[in-house]
């Protein structure tokens, strides 16, 4: 069951007017009621406010009780609920059209993996909370399944998934029905029928809806503050507060870094089920995944965060230059080598020239099943996927392995969680676009040149990256092709602006002379020539060089001489600190820079040594950042 569904809570009440005591331990059918309710006792002390869910408008605060406004664009409305702690009495007379819920409610069942996500953590230790739910296989959590075995969790679904609910009013299959139903949009009408068919024979059976909005909201981050409604429903509000501020923490300190990159790379995603593939919007959930990693993304729909069906020549139009290809999976299906990718039935009949894109033949394909499981063991194929688990409640940990994926050397002392590169195997690829290592060999030196051109965005200029701009550059400046890199980067508040860079591997000897070639009409012509004939929406192409900011190494950074691209808080992240600021935690190659600039050797900013320096930055970070935005370690992840 994959995230991309809108939850509803349907809170069961087994009496025709207020909720009935089920027994002398839950009253109301909640939890912990507190003796004779004092409506002057502050019985909700930690507070909840959202920072990003949007889909969450109105939480107010009172005594004995938390209103919560939830809009849904779906059903184009807004849902009014109010929760009242176990023991005390919903206020008469103030708002009585609010669905009233007692918290914290004594059992549920949940009808959605993502849910057990968000109430499974060990800061909840909400999974003591579940009663039922459809079927355990799509349902990664350890945990979860040893409460299964233990009989302590019920399933109630039909095992072909036709009926969610088949067995959740029988009582020889659950003896007492939770007073918290949670349930997907999609299983609601299916809900609907098997309730009225409880009804008829138990007309005190009556329902509330709560809809839970996280599907909607179209940011990880977002979505994963959903959990707060969770930590209301279970009375754990500073539990869900403290979850979620890590997660915020983390999720925001992996993305100031990966900001700082300067390489970045472009991306498709997803994977086409028969002749339709729904590819992100850049609005959308994944797409504000890619951003915050550094990447750039060709779509970007403002009319609607949903994602976008393209044909198979929209496909090619839009992405067989894209750098990579992410979130490659089909239900019941692994695919282990770039070969199966290629011979499968819906890529082969409906998507030919998939093969031929450079993310395919760079080798760069990569599939988000990584991380599934079957009866609760990770497995390689299995029938559920964390990703839409434990991942939409902890996006934090997917946002490092997209960095890690997208900028080699980054967390390099982390492994990827989720997503697993997919082997080349047999595939013939011949990736066309050269890639430099991080640092030149021996005898070696790299030459770069920026420049920033207007009037063409980055995906125009990439689409005629291989067919003419690398012929036009490697001509110009007389090399071959596989000792020249270019670095596109978007500028995503000015999308018909770009930046260039021109790495160019050569002979130490011949650096100087290389770095006159890139400053040379010659070299500048060839560019800009190749740049006027991509077709526009632009009237006017210009092209103007970058200030001096280290080619061949440089002695001010991108942004100037004040060694760094981002100010001064380089000392914070290590190693490579010179082009993230200018104190503390130097690599040893800025070390020597700064030093020989102290003395004026203005000629050591062609050196090679120090343009390695900055080159691993633009490539990845290097092993010294990890400690800063590591987050947990592998074995404390939540299961």
């Amino acid at each position: 069951m994959g995230p991309f569904r809108l939850l509803l809570l349907i809170v069961l009440v087994l009496t025709s007017g207020a909720l009935a005591q089920e027994d002398p331990q839950t009253p109301q059918g909640c939890l912990d009621p507190v003796d004779n309710c004092d409506t002057t006792v502050d019985y909700f002390e930690e507070k909840v406010v959202a920072k990003y869910a949007e889909r969450l408008p109105k939480i107010d605060f009172s005594n004995t009780y938390v209103d919560v406004d939830e809009e849904s664009l779906r059903e184009d409305t807004t849902f009014k609920y109010r929760f009242v702690r176990c023991g005390c009495d919903a206020p008469a007379g103030v708002d009585d059209d609010r669905t009233v819920i007692y918290v914290p409610a004594a059992s549920l069942f949940v009808g959605d993996s993502v849910v057990v996500g968000m109430i499974g953590t060990p800061e909840f230790n909400g999974l003591a909370s579940i009663a039922a739910v459809p079927l355990m296989s799509t349902i990664a959590s350890s945990d979860a399944w040893t409460r299964f075995n233990e009989g302590d969790i019920v399933e109630v679904g039909a095992a072909d998934f036709s009926n969610n609910f088949k067995d959740l009013f029988n009582t020889e299959v659950l003896p007492e029905t939770p007073p918290v139903s949670i349930i997907t949009t999609f299983s609601l009408d299916s809900f609907e029928q098997n309730l009225a068919t409880a009804q008829a024979e138990d007309a005190e059976i009556t329902t509330v809806a709560l809809l839970s909005q996280e599907v909607e909201e179209t940011t990880p981050l977002g979505r994963a503050e959903h959990v707060k409604i969770f930590g209301i429903l279970l009375h754990r509000i500073a539990e869900a507060n403290k979850l979620f501020s890590t997660i915020d923490t983390e999720y925001n300190a992996a993305k100031e870094l990966a900001v700082t990159i300067e390489r970045v790379p472009s991306a498709m995603t997803n994977y086409p089920f028969g002749t339709t593939w729904s590819v992100a919007n850049g609005i959308s959930y994944i797409g504000q995944f890619l951003a915050d990693a550094n990447v750039d993304y060709r779509i970007q729909d403002a009319e609607s965060p949903a994602t976008l069906s393209l044909s198979a020549q929209e496909m090619s139009g839009n992405f067989s230059s894209a750098d990579y290809w992410i979130n490659i999976s089909s239900f019941g299906t692994r695919f282990n080598t770039l070969n199966e990718v290629a011979d499968s039935a819906t890529i082969s009949s409906s998507y030919p020239e998939v093969p031929s894109y450079e993310s395919m033949q760079c080798g760069n394909a990569w599939a988000n099943d990584a991380d599934t499981y079957s009866e609760g063991v990770k497995v390689e194929q299995g029938t559920s996927n964390n990703f839409f688990e434990l991942g939409v409640v902890e996006p934090n940990l997917i946002l490092y392995d997209l960095i890690k994926l997208f900028h080699p050397g980054a967390f390099e002392n982390r492994e990827f969680r989720f997503y697993r590169k997919i082997a080349e195997g047999a595939f013939a690829g011949e990736c066309p676009v050269p890639d430099l290592p991080s640092e030149a060999a021996a005898g070696f030196a790299y030459s770069s040149k920026s420049f920033t051109a207007t009037g063409v965005s980055r995906f125009e200029v990439e689409d005629v990256q291989v067919s003419d701009l690398i012929p036009a550059v490697t001509e110009a400046l007389d090399v071959q092709s596989d000792n020249v890199e270019i670095n596109l980067q978007a500028d995503r508040e000015t999308p018909s602006q770009t930046d260039l860079t021109f790495v160019v591997n050569v002979e130490e000897e011949q650096a100087d002379a290389m770095v006159e070639k890139l400053e040379g009409q010659e070299f500048y012509d060839a560019v800009f020539t190749v740049l006027m004939d991509i077709p526009s929406d632009s009237a006017d192409v210009t092209l103007e060089p970058n200030p001096a900011d280290g080619d061949n190494g440089g002695d001010g950074g991108d942004n100037g001489g004040d060694g760094g691209d981002n100010g001064g808080d380089g000392g914070d992240n290590g190693g490579d600190g010179g082009d993230n600021g200018g104190g503390g935690g130097l690599a040893a190659g800025w070390i020597v820079l700064i030093v020989f600039a102290s003395l004026g050797v203005a000629a050591l900013a062609a050196t090679t040594f120090v343009y390695a320096q900055r080159r691993r930055r633009r490539r990845g970070f290097q092993e010294s950042y990890g400690g800063v935005v590591e987050g947990p370690a592998d074995n404390e992840v939540y299961e």
